[in-house]
């Protein structure tokens, strides 16, 4: 019998791998632009969330706010965003992508319509309740490690010892 618990933890390790390997390239989207996949997901949240400040994109990202503020002053320093305050609020800095950021972005999907190709095509064919149960299931993976990761240290021998003189 198959375990799918197991199956589904060692196929997100790998992803989680990969992606963390991809993460450390640089990738080039448009003549002498190259980003960080990260920097490059997060223009295009400023590309679909127009007057999106620091608080939002932390929150969709799960960076802190400080990586954040960091990331986008590279973004604004290659042309890509625009930061401005509102005039009843100077305290919080919004971002809206310029006609540089545009591109890349036009980059970026083309990027995934090529290299993605293949596995969307798949993905496509399957029932719609399929999909949404992917991706129902991503997403509360995804919140689970959110919480996960966020804990104190535990100490699972303790656990193991308790759970062990119950079964004798």
């Amino acid at each position: 019998m198959i375990d799918y618990k197991k199956e589904f933890d060692e196929a997100m390790l790998r992803v989680i791998a990969y992606t963390n390997e991809d993460d450390k390239r640089l990738k080039q989207y448009t003549q002498g632009l190259f980003l960080y996949p990260k920097e490059m997901h997060t223009l295009e949240l400023v590309f679909e969330n127009e007057d999106i400040n620091t608080t939002g994109l932390s929150r969709l990202t799960g960076f802190p706010k400080g990586s954040i503020s960091k990331m986008m002053k590279k973004l604004e320093d290659q042309g890509l965003i625009e930061s401005y305050k509102h005039d009843d609020n100077y305290k919080e800095v919004h971002y809206r992508i310029t006609e540089r950021g545009r591109e890349a972005h036009r980059a970026h999907v083309n990027f995934h319509q090529v290299y993605g190709r293949e596995f969307y095509e798949s993905f496509d064919l399957l029932p719609e309740r399929t999909k949404a149960v992917i991706v129902s299931t991503l997403n509360e993976y995804a919140d689970y490690m959110k919480s996960y990761s966020s804990m104190d240290p535990v100490d699972l021998s303790a656990r193991d010892s308790e759970e062990a003189e119950q079964e004798q």
